[in-house]
């Protein structure tokens, strides 16, 4: 779903909601009453989201729930909240008016002026009990509730100027963005003095876009079959075997459904050679037939980075050598927003490994980005065997520049899986550690988190040395996370 939509039906369909007062009850009118309004959804488990990107063959699946798709508020990943009772209270405790989110999730009221609080209780969910200013903002205010044996993560912490922090929260048991936190929820301390917290606002508020990097893994293992919960083949509708590509295609199709449109995206492919996917490395390496034969050019981004997911669709095919743009009996067919053209020549990769290359590749051209949120996010099946640079080399070049790597071990331990966490720690990032079909899980977890961020900015700078220990408490949960600044 692209967030700018997002947004426009969002603001769209509350201000039918707030004409109508639908979903309200009690309050008053006139000076006496203020309208408040909102979105409550909860984050689709892994194991949903899995089944998801698996269930259908023609890429209908991989982009939405169908109790979603009609709710044009709800993000990639949640699911609407219907049919919970919010109450909103007095100072003094008492209930002064109660809305019902109707099937998408939504409420809107008019409530009394001496309202303080929003309270709910959701089935499996922690409570909501915050401000009432959360839900009196003019654009209505979009919430997901966190489950009730999770705890929060901060997932990342980033330094995007002297007097702003870039933090990403997500929940233990879904991995997902928990949206919607109130910036009185935020606090901590720099060097042990009180953190200077001026406001917290979303990312998608505010001119800090995000550049990513996708780095994936297209070494000979990626080949390698995978298996269900029982240890049987996993097998598509078809009856044809799914292997590790072919589940890493589909979660960086399912990561592209959700990035918003301010940020922008770019894909480095590698084996044993790194390859950045723009106009260039096409030209060069690709040659294109459309159905009638004839060879004709692709071209999307002379820099690789695309805000448009719809441009990256061909990459991520391309990238899937059991897609149908590749020749001969290929079990996935073309995303419906890739073109429909044909490789005529190999397939380029299928080699060995060499993660830290193509990791030293991304961070080249990320640098170059005028974006103020630089991420990379990268997944590997194997040990690094073909580099010519190091771990250690790529993590002083990441955190010395301030960039987090999110790294994805997928049916990979030991020490290449160690190196691989170290990575996401030392650069204030997270690690997943994931095998067969759980991929999908933890790259749309990723893409949560980065385009539901949030923008800390500070009342005074902070500098590189400072040790930051950012601490949240919402919703009964309490974390921090302590990080040393780039």
């Amino acid at each position: 779903m692209q967030y700018k939509q997002y947004l426009l039906r969002l603001v769209a369909s509350m201000m039918l909601l707030l004409v109508a007062a639908c979903g309200g009850s009690g309050g008053g009118s006139g000076n006496d009453s203020r309208r408040v309004s909102g979105v409550l959804v909860q984050p689709e488990t892994a194991a949903v989201t899995t089944t998801r990107a698996l269930q259908r063959d023609d890429w209908q699946g991989v982009a939405r729930a169908a109790t979603t798709a009609v709710c044009h508020d709800v993000p990639s990943g949640y699911e609407p909240l219907a049919a919970v009772e919010i109450e909103f209270v007095d100072a003094d405790g008492r209930t002064r008016a109660t809305a019902t989110t109707d099937d998408c999730g939504r409420f809107a009221a008019a409530v009394p002026a001496d309202v303080a609080r929003a309270r709910a209780v959701p089935a499996a969910y922690r409570p909501i009990d915050v401000d009432i200013e959360v839900f009196a903002a003019q654009t209505p205010k979009l919430v997901s509730v966190v489950p009730m044996e999770a705890t929060f993560q901060i997932a990342s912490i980033q330094r995007i100027a002297p007097d702003k922090l870039a933090v990403t929260v997500t929940d233990s048991v879904t991995n997902k963005a928990v949206i919607g936190i109130p910036g009185m929820a935020f606090g901590g301390t720099v060097n042990g003095r009180a953190l200077p917290i001026a406001k917290v606002e979303s990312a998608a508020n505010t001119p800090e876009a995000a550049s990513v990097v996708l780095v994936m893994d297209a070494s000979g293992s990626m080949g390698h079959s995978v298996t269900d919960e029982y240890g049987d083949l996993l097998v598509d509708g078809n009856g044809r075997a799914y292997n590790r590509m072919r589940i890493a295609a589909r979660a960086a199709h399912l990561y592209l459904d959700g990035v918003s449109p301010y940020d922008e995206t770019a894909i480095v492919v590698f084996d044993d050679a790194v390859s950045l996917i723009d106009d260039q490395m096409i030209e060069r390496e690709f040659q294109l037939l459309n159905a009638n034969g004839d060879v004709v050019p692709y071209r999307f981004s002379a820099s690789g980075f695309a805000a448009d997911p719809r441009d990256l669709r061909f990459v991520v095919d391309s990238y899937n050598y059991f897609s149908a743009l590749w020749p001969g009996d290929s079990p996935d067919p073309r995303h419906p927003d890739t073109p429909a053209l044909t490789h005529a020549n190999f397939y380029p990769w299928a080699g060995g490994t060499a993660l830290y290359d193509a990791l030293d590749q991304a961070l080249r051209v990320i640098r170059a980005r005028s974006s103020t949120r630089k991420i990379i996010v990268a997944m590997s099946d194997g040990n690094d065997n073909s580099s010519l640079v190091s771990a250690e080399q790529v993590v002083r070049e990441a955190a010395g520049n301030g960039i987090p790597i999110y790294t994805v071990a997928y049916h990979l331990s030991g020490s290449g899986a160690a190196a691989m966490e170290e990575m996401a720690q030392r650069t204030n990032a997270s690690f997943f550690e994931v095998r067969d079909a759980d991929l999908s899980a933890a790259f749309q977890g990723i893409q949560s988190g980065i385009t539901f961020q949030y923008i800390v900015t500070l009342d005074r700078g902070v500098a590189s040395g400072d040790a930051v220990d950012l601490s949240i408490r919402h919703a009964g949960v309490e974390v921090s996370r302590q990080v040393v600044l780039p």
